[in-house]
């Protein structure tokens, strides 16, 4: 298949639009909802957006606020219903992130659902410590929430 932009396309090709705003994430531990953090990077022109790349260089320059910081009560609930719906349309339990763009319009814009995230190192962790859990006490909910579920 030949294409003028990228010459002769080997693989499939995703192209997304880039949306300028502020970056949430928000976690689900077995069926709680745990606070949503902001990604907040010290300076925006070197990372506005993370990728694989630049994920380890750009911890450094971001980080997590948790919770979110300056968020309206209209913003907050919706993050609150557009994870739960992204969850259960996509079939997650036990333990899932969900990642939303603020944009400049106003608008919530889903990026992606993870699951299972990052329970060591990331936000998901750092939420749920915000909540109270302890790493043990985190790791019991996820195993009790799946052996809930096959016991029946």
């Amino acid at each position: 298949m030949a294409n003028d932009v990228f010459g002769e396309v080997q693989e499939p090709l995703l192209v997304e639009e880039f949306i300028e705003g502020r970056e949430f994430s928000i976690g689900l531990l077995a069926d709680e909802l745990l606070p949503f953090d902001e990604k907040v990077f010290k300076a925006k022109e070197a990372f506005q957006y993370q990728t694989v790349k630049l994920k380890g260089r750009a911890l450094g320059e971001m980080k997590y606020v948790c919770p979110a910081e300056n968020v309206d009560k209209e913003t907050g609930e919706r993050i609150n219903e557009y994870a739960l719906r992204a969850f259960h349309a996509t079939g997650c339990r036990d333990l899932a992130r969900a990642d939303f763009k603020l944009g400049e319009d106003g608008e919530l814009y889903f990026l992606e659902i993870n699951s299972p995230p990052n329970i060591v190192g990331g936000s998901f962790r750092f939420a749920a410590e915000v909540a109270g859990y302890t790493f043990e006490e985190m790791i019991a909910k996820i195993v009790n929430s799946a052996l809930k579920r096959y016991s029946k």
